[in-house]
């Protein structure tokens, strides 16, 4: 699968972004972050908040390659993004956050779930990663985009 192919399928469409539209997205993810590392919040909400922050930065990627999300599925054609922008590692952490966004919409849309802690900090450290990776993208590829 490409991006074309994902605009042939109307999953995407052709906008161009701009650098407050790319920091706004960077600082909406550090937010989430920052709110599920606070005291006594339940491993289910921390895992959603980190799950976010994890959908924000894969946006910052799609939106830098002037595409937008269109019709039913925004995550699952956010995270399906990921994986042709970055390539291998894109592949598997695309992989891992399919897994993650099923839970997450088991959580939101058809029942609770208690996510285990282990779970969590898994989801922290990917994060982690991907912010790395996207900030890393970012200066290669699209430096005026790049948060400061």
């Amino acid at each position: 699968m490409n991006l074309e192919r994902l605009l042939k399928s109307k999953r995407l469409s052709r906008q161009a972004t701009s650098p407050q539209e790319i920091a706004g997205l960077f600082q909406s993810a550090i937010h989430f972050v920052r709110n599920a590392g606070l005291e006594d919040l339940d491993p289910t909400i921390q895992f959603r908040l980190l799950y976010d922050a994890a959908i924000d930065l894969a946006m910052i990627l799609l939106r830098a390659r002037g595409f937008r999300t269109r019709g039913w599925g925004h995550h699952e054609t956010v995270i399906d993004a990921l994986a042709i922008i970055l390539g291998a590692e894109g592949r598997e952490l695309s992989n891992y956050l399919q897994t993650c966004r099923e839970k997450r919409n088991r959580v939101s849309y058809s029942e609770w779930i208690d996510i285990p802690r282990t779970e969590v900090e898994d989801l922290s450290k990917e994060v982690g990663r991907l912010r790395n990776l996207t900030l890393q993208w970012l200066e290669k590829f699209r430096p005026s985009l790049r948060p400061r």
